[in-house]
């Protein structure tokens, strides 16, 4: 156990500071390629991002990873299948209604009354599109954590950073601007998820 722990641990920590790294190079490629209005644009857009992925996952990745964590610890293989199952449908769910609510009712809310941006509005609708790749992904990371394949956790990451950035350059140099740059997040977030799936 304790092998496990330190292992785990370690690859963690390792993949943490890649991704601080790819995490640099892509705020500053965005600053690069944006310029300041472009980049505020991203930074307000990202931002509802990350509370609508908290918000879609209702804090079930750490309940996921405790009741497998246990359900492994007996042998009951079946029951830690049926917490992801279960899990997942959930989230995959209020995700998706979320997801709806971002594009045709928070996003103009936002861009339009509270920001008062209109060119706010397709980049933050945009973002409801992310929300159901998100909590899948959040929810496959809670349970590769419960059966320690932390290497898991970094694989998936590794998908998501290296196509967010590919893709969100490759947009902005074909002009889509911020619009492009949020795509290729959503192409990043996907692939992820799928990766996580299959993984």
């Amino acid at each position: 156990m304790g092998n496990k722990l330190v292992r785990g641990s370690l690859i963690i920590f390792i993949g943490n500071i890649i991704f601080r790294i790819g995490g640099y190079l892509y705020r500053f490629l965005m600053a690069t390629l944006l310029g300041p209005t472009g980049t505020g644009i991203l930074g307000i857009t990202m931002s509802y991002q990350g509370i609508f992925q908290t918000l879609a996952s209702g804090g079930l990745p750490p309940a996921i990873s405790k009741y497998i964590a246990e359900y492994e610890a007996v042998d009951d293989h079946n029951m830690a299948r049926q917490t992801v199952y279960t899990s997942l449908k959930m989230m995959i769910f209020i995700g998706l209604v979320l997801g709806v609510l971002m594009i045709f009712v928070i996003a103009p809310l936002m861009a339009n009354v509270f920001l008062k941006k209109p060119e706010t509005l397709v980049p933050i609708q945009i973002i409801g599109c992310i929300t159901p790749f998100s909590v899948i992904l959040g929810g496959l990371r809670g349970a590769f954590q419960g059966v320690y394949k932390m290497e898991y956790i970094v694989y998936t990451r590794a998908v998501e950073q290296l196509f967010m950035i590919l893709f969100a350059v490759g947009f902005i140099l074909m002009g889509l601007s911020v619009v492009g740059a949020v795509w290729g997040t959503v192409i990043g977030y996907a692939l992820a998820a799928f990766t996580a799936v299959y993984i």
